[in-house]
C-alpha cells in the first residue's frame, strides 16, 4: 500500500491545494481545485465530496465559488442529473483569461465611473467626504497603473500563445 509519500496524485493534489489556499482558497476549495486541475475528464459533484471527504453540501459550495471564477466549466451530460465539473489544463491560459475578463470589464467600468464619483465628492460640503476624496482619487490612480500592467501582461501573454508555448 502506497503512502501519500509514495503517491504522486496526492503529493500533486496536496502541492497544488497549498497554492491554491495561498491564494485565497480555502481547504475544501483548493483540494477541489487541485483534485480538478489533475483530472483529464470530468468529475461528478458526488465524486468531489467523496474524494475530497467534505459534505455534498460543502463540496457545492465551494464548487459555485470556484466556477464563478471562471476556472471551472460545469455541465451536465445527456441523459443524467448529475452536475459534471472540468478544469482547464494550462495554466497559462487559466489566468490569461481571467486577467484579460478583470481587464475588459473592472477597467473600463472604473474608469467611466470614477471621474464621475471623484467630482461630486469635490462637491460636497461634507468634511468627511473630503478625506474620502483622497481615497477615491488614489484609486482612480491606481486602476489607471492596473490598466497599464494588465495591457503588458495581456500583450506578453499573447506572445507565449502565439508560439504555441501556452496554447492548447
Amino acid at each position: 500500500m502506497k503512502t501519500m509519500k509514495e503517491d504522486p496524485n496526492e503529493l500533486f493534489i496536496s502541492l497544488l491545494s497549498e497554492c491554491g489556499k495561498s491564494s485565497g482558497l480555502g481547504d475544501i476549495g483548493s483540494k477541489m481545485f487541485a483534485i480538478l486541475y489533475l483530472e483529464p475528464e470530468d468529475v461528478s459533484m458526488e465524486e468531489l465530496a467523496k474524494r475530497t471527504g467534505f459534505s455534498l453540501a460543502a463540496a457545492s459550495t465551494n464548487m459555485k465559488l470556484l466556477v464563478n471564477t471562471g476556472f471551472v466549466k460545469r455541465k451536465k451530460k445527456p441523459g443524467s442529473k448529475k452536475l459534471y465539473f472540468y478544469m482547464e489544463k494550462d495554466m497559462l491560459k487559466m489566468v490569461g483569461h481571467n486577467i484579460k475578463a478583470k481587464f475588459d470589464t473592472s477597467i473600463p467600468a472604473a474608469k467611466e465611473k470614477l471621474p464621475e464619483i471623484i467630482e461630486m465628492f469635490r462637491k460636497s460640503n461634507n468634511p468627511e467626504d473630503r478625506k474620502k476624496l483622497q481615497i477615491v482619487k488614489a484609486y482612480y490612480e491606481q486602476v489607471l497603473v492596473m490598466e497599464q500592467f494588465f495591457e503588458k501582461m495581456i500583450t506578453e501573454m499573447n506572445k507565449i500563445w502565439g508560439n504555441g508555448n501556452g496554447k492548447s
